[in-house]
C-alpha cells in the first residue's frame, strides 16, 4: 500500500472545493482540478492513449477541454462530501501528471476509485501511489465501508493496478456503461488486516 499522509481535515462540515489539498504522498499532491489547469486537463483527456482504454474519444480542443471541466465541476456538485475528481500533482515541480476519482459508481451509492494518467508519465508508479492513497483517505478519513473499481479486462495497466493497491477480483459485470467489465473490491476491514500485515 501506498505511505500516503492523509491531510486532517472536518470534511463533512466544508465543501470539498474549500481544501486546496485533499490528499498528499511522498512526490504527489491530490486536489481539487481548477480552470488553471486546462492545458494540463487536455494534454490528458486529448490524448488518444489515455482514452483508448476508456473507450471514449479524445478532446480536440482547448474549449471543448473547458466544457468538459465544467460538466465534471458540475457532476461533482452531487458526490457526497469528501468525493470528487480531483487533480493530480507531481509535488516537486507542480506539473499535473493525471486525474484521480473517488466517487459514486454510476446509478449506484458504491464509491469506485480510479485513475486516468497522462502517458507521458506512464511506468513511474504514480497510479498506484494515488491509487493507495484513494483507499486509506476513503478509509481512514471518509470511513467508508467498501472501496470498487470498475476495469476493462483489455486495459492491463489498471488491472495491474488494482493488484498493486490490493483490489480483489469480485466478478464480472455488466451493470455499468453497457459494457462488461471487472469489478473489483475492498473492505475497511481487509483494508485494516492488510495494513497490519505490512512491513
Amino acid at each position: 500500500m501506498s505511505d500516503a499522509v492523509v491531510q486532517k481535515r472536518k470534511f463533512s462540515r466544508l465543501p470539498i472545493e474549500a481544501h486546496s489539498v485533499i490528499i498528499s504522498t511522498s512526490r504527489l499532491t491530490i486536489r481539487p482540478w481548477t480552470f488553471d489547469d486546462l492545458e494540463a486537463f487536455f494534454a490528458v483527456y486529448g490524448d488518444p492513449k489515455v482514452m483508448e482504454p476508456l473507450l471514449a474519444t479524445a478532446i480536440g480542443s482547448l474549449e471543448e477541454a473547458r466544457e468538459r471541466m465544467a460538466k465534471n465541476f458540475q457532476t461533482a456538485k452531487s458526490y457526497p462530501p469528501g468525493l470528487g475528481f480531483w487533480a493530480i500533482e507531481r509535488t516537486q515541480d507542480a506539473r499535473v501528471v493525471g486525474s484521480l476519482i473517488l466517487k459514486p459508481l454510476p446509478q449506484d451509492t458504491r464509491v469506485e476509485v480510479g485513475w486516468h494518467l497522462g502517458s507521458a508519465y506512464w511506468g513511474n508508479g504514480y497510479a498506484t501511489e494515488a491509487g493507495g492513497a484513494a483507499l486509506r483517505y476513503g478509509f481512514e478519513t471518509r470511513g467508508l465501508e467498501e472501496i470498487f473499481a470498475i476495469v476493462r479486462a483489455e486495459n492491463e495497466k489498471s488491472l495491474a493496478v488494482c493488484d498493486r493497491i490490493g483490489l480483489k477480483f469480485l466478478e464480472l459485470t455488466d451493470r455499468y456503461h453497457d459494457l462488461t467489465l471487472r469489478l473489483y473490491g475492498l473492505t475497511r476491514d481487509e483494508w485494516n488486516i492488510s495494513c497490519s500485515q505490512s512491513p
